[in-house]
């Protein structure tokens, strides 16, 4: 895969994943090769070309 088609690709999931969150709830940033969605100074989720990591919490890790 070309790295344009890899920057697509985040910049598709990145829009689907900005696209569920709620209104006013985080923003979509750029940082360290990624577009992350920051919250409360917080990252709540991040895109990248390795896919989705989202932020679950400890009682979710088991």
């Amino acid at each position: 895969m070309t790295t344009a088609a890899v920057a697509a690709n985040v910049e598709v999931l990145a829009a689907r994943v900005g696209g569920t969150l709620p209104p006013g709830l985080a923003c979509k940033k750029r940082m360290f090769g990624a577009i992350a969605f920051p919250a409360g100074g917080n990252r709540l989720c991040r895109a990248s070309r390795q896919g989705l990591m989202v932020r679950v919490g400890a009682a979710a890790e088991g």
